[in-house]
């Protein structure tokens, strides 16, 4: 399979210049600066380009949770003293900071462990909607996590279950969709940005259709946040997924927005203390969303860590910066790795993941040398097997960016990636 790309299109198309000798000084020194505010890179000299699967934390995040566990650690929601009102406090207003990140409510914020878990959690909290013959939708560009539970619940409740195809380089095939999404479609997931290589995802064209038939929207965000800023007043959806690693914030949480106009029709997937509103030996009150869906001691201080994350991000870094330097970045990218023999491009340049592959190279064997050389990629599948199918390819190599990556990083990748030619040919 060959690139779909036109090298000599590339500047054309957006107008950017990519000539790093000549990049603004300006930009440089804030590039440096950026590494500066993340550990991470004082005490590795690793070239990091796997941000896809995580982003390294600044120091910021890692501070404000060290100091949480170290001086204000309590149980939120429970305790009548000081302490735990102060925790509940904070950890509420991490929510109030998601919220007006989303441009959401407070009570339409939920937090979860992942992406994994709170796409989970959303086909369990809306299961009970979903009948025999029903029609659920999703795509061939999915992760597994945006695939699996939308499978497991067609099959447990009878329903059907169709995937809007890929054609044979990745891009969805939208001109189908009438056929697709059907008057009898209850559910339509799908993600905002792709996790395998950079692709164009018409959102606004399977919202518009699916609105039109009444069907419950899902999106999978974790790809997105972290690139883009989010409008979910705007972005007329019930439900947007995303991850708190994959945007600067710490491991283990995530966040669900569920729309207030679906509150009436969610049922726990988890029961236990603090969603009971009153419980006695023959019936439960649960308590009213976001309390509904968080059981048990949530994730205290992750959220806390997450919303630091994300003042980090917006007031920092900004939005207008990162979207600039990875464009240009990604460009750069694309003009340097078209340079080597035998190397095929998956996906278009302006995106903050790259997918390519040599024919006589096994990925993961491209990945191990890249090692050697200290340079982190992911090779395989992706999670993305359904994809992996429909373009017949089983693996390849994906790098991602994040606003810490520099030009020294693709020019360090690109002279490795020729030094594996040489390597793999001699052997």
């Amino acid at each position: 399979m060959d690139s779909f790309i036109i090298v000599y299109c590339i500047k054309d198309c957006y107008n950017i210049s990519i000539d790093k000798n000549n990049f603004n000084i300006t930009v440089k020194r804030k590039l440096s600066k950026i590494k500066s505010f993340f550990p991470f890179f004082r005490n590795n000299c690793c070239h990091y380009l796997d941000n896809a699967a995580t982003t390294q934390k600044a120091e910021v995040v890692l501070d404000v949770m060290d100091r949480w566990y170290r001086f204000s650690n309590a149980n939120v929601h429970r305790g009548i003293y000081n302490l735990a009102e102060q925790a509940t406090d904070c950890y509420e207003e991490s929510r109030h900071v998601i919220a007006d990140f989303l441009n959401a409510d407070a009570s339409e914020i939920v937090f979860v462990s992942g992406a994994t878990a709170g796409l989970n959690m959303v086909s369990y909290a809306y299961e009970h909607m979903i009948n025999k013959g029903d029609r659920i939708v999703t795509t061939a560009l999915e992760h597994h996590s945006n695939f699996l539970p939308w499978q497991r619940l067609a099959d447990k409740k009878e329903a059907e279950f169709v995937v809007i195809p890929v054609d044979c380089y990745g891009r969805l095939v939208l001109d189908r969709l009438d056929e697709i999404i059907t008057h009898n479609t209850k559910l339509v997931a799908f993600s905002s940005a792709s996790h395998a290589f950079g692709i164009s995802i018409d959102t606004d064209l399977i919202i518009k259709k699916a609105r039109s038939v009444g069907a419950f929207i899902g999106v999978d965000g974790a790809q997105f946040v972290a690139h883009h800023p989010v409008d979910l007043a705007r972005f007329d959806v019930d439900v947007f997924v995303f991850s708190g690693h994959k945007i600067y914030g710490p491991l283990a949480i995530g966040v669900v927005y569920f729309n207030q106009r679906i509150h009436h029709l969610l049922k726990p997937w988890i029961l236990g203390g603090g969603m009971v509103l009153s419980v006695n030996e023959s019936k439960v009150t649960f308590q009213k969303m976001p309390y509904l869906l968080e059981a048990g001691t949530p994730l205290i201080v992750q959220a806390i860590g997450l919303a630091k994350a994300i003042d980090f991000v917006t007031k920092t870094l900004t939005y207008s910066f990162i979207i600039e330097h990875e464009k240009k970045l990604s460009l750069y990218a694309f003009e340097q790795l078209q340079t080597i023999q035998g190397l095929t491009l998956l996906g278009v340049p302006g995106y903050h993941v790259i997918g390519f592959y040599f024919n006589n190279i096994h990925s993961h064997d491209l990945a191990a040398f890249l090692n050697t050389k200290g340079i982190a990629v992911r090779a395989g599948n992706h999670c993305a097997q359904p994809l992996s199918q429909s373009i017949g390819l089983g693996s390849w190599v994906r790098i991602s960016f994040a606003v810490y990556t520099e030009y020294s990083d693709i020019d360090y990748l690109v002279q490795s990636l020729k030094e594996a030619v040489s390597f793999f040919n001699f052997k």
